[in-house]
């Protein structure tokens, strides 16, 4: 949300390309993650049986979309060239 907002944290996303604040188009991008990851926690959510019981049939299959989502985040984090990314947003990945 920050970097949507303006913040100048570029360098620990999209491999450093944009250090400081991001341009407006890829701030765009960010708020389309934000409802990506967002629709994620639904998924999790409900096979995990804590909420959203009426995802229950859809999380079958979207768990798996999420673990290659953030299998394939972490190590495009984790193989960046920025450090700050490599260091912070890769074990973010990892966890999550």
């Amino acid at each position: 949300m920050l970097l949507a907002l303006g913040a100048p944290l570029g360098e620990f996303t999209l491999w450093g390309k944009y250090p400081g604040m991001l341009p407006q188009k890829l701030r765009l991008v960010v708020i389309i993650q934000i409802i990506i990851l967002s629709i994620f926690t639904l998924i999790v959510a409900s096979k995990a049986g804590i909420a959203f019981e009426p995802l229950k049939n859809i999380s079958k299959y979207g768990i798996w979309v999420v673990v290659v989502f953030f299998t394939l985040g972490s190590f495009i984090n984790l193989t960046s060239p920025s450090k700050k990314e490599k260091i912070v947003m890769g074990p973010l990945n990892v966890i999550a």
